[in-house]
């Protein structure tokens, strides 16, 4: 099968990939390795494709091509493939491509430190409030890693709330992560965080011209609100042995505790 490449040429989607002489992949293999996931991944409802693509991830993996040093090939194609001014489409593949490829090996998620190296790298010049997520994710969240979840709704985040997060909906479909970042930014727990927050409200839009086109997260480890008053009413009925009723029952305002969608490797 032949798909179109992100740079104008058709590749087969089941061609190998090919290393230099030392058995590793190296730059200038990185496009080839790029194509061949855009063009898995755009079909990974199948098992097939599914099963194709942890082929090819194990392939490059081999070749030594994952982690701190796919990063690095990563920054030094950066100005090759220009993707600061590639469309929404384009660029969402090459972003979803960078969690994959800087994975270490055999490992589901990212650590942390590399994580927010990743995403200097790759949403710089598109996301405004970049240097004050990058701030909260190293010194305040406690996590140690970043799941593919997380790192895909950043994204749509980055696309769809408006700088004062006016338009957050911590309701939503969001990761508990981000939940806790824009309430730290809505509480505006210091003068100075508050005053840049308004500065970067005000300020210019973002480079990207769809930075603010209203999606919703397309990624998995979704939250739904819970029926508070249909439970309460199902305990109602129940019997309680020591005579406790629902009145008595705590029932938080979203049914139970938020679980965080960032896990460990």
């Amino acid at each position: 099968m032949e798909v179109d490449s992100l740079f104008g040429h058709t590749v087969a989607a089941t061609s190998p990939v090919s290393s230099s002489s030392h058995g590793t992949l190296e730059k200038q293999h990185l496009p080839a390795v790029l194509e061949h996931y855009a063009a898995l991944s755009s079909n990974s409802s199948t098992d097939m494709m599914r099963a194709q693509l942890q082929e090819l991830q194990c392939h490059v993996q081999g070749q030594g091509l994952h982690g701190d040093r796919a990063l690095d090939l990563l920054r030094l194609m950066r100005s090759e493939w220009q993707w600061e001014t590639m469309d929404s489409a384009r660029f969402a593949v090459v972003y979803r491509f960078a969690f994959w490829i800087c994975r270490d090996a055999g490992k589901r998620n990212m650590p942390v430190d590399r994580a927010v190296a990743a995403w200097h790298l790759m949403l710089n010049g598109r996301f405004r409030l970049l240097e004050r997520w990058l701030t909260f994710i190293r010194d305040e969240s406690g996590v140690m890693t970043i799941s593919e979840d997380t790192w895909r709704q950043v994204l749509d985040f980055t696309r769809c709330i408006l700088g004062d997060m006016s338009n957050y909906d911590l309701t939503g479909a969001w990761p508990v992560l981000l939940d806790e970042f824009v309430e730290k930014l809505r509480k505006g727990r210091s003068s100075s965080f508050q005053k840049n927050l308004h500065s970067l409200a005000d300020g210019p839009a973002a480079p990207n011209s769809d930075a603010m086109v209203a999606v919703s997260p397309t990624a998995g480890c979704k939250r739904r609100a819970v029926d508070v008053d249909g439970v309460a009413a199902m305990l109602s009925q129940m019997p309680f042995g020591n005579g406790v009723g629902v009145e008595n029952c705590a029932v938080g305002p979203c049914g139970g505790a938020k679980k965080r969608c960032v896990g460990f490797a």
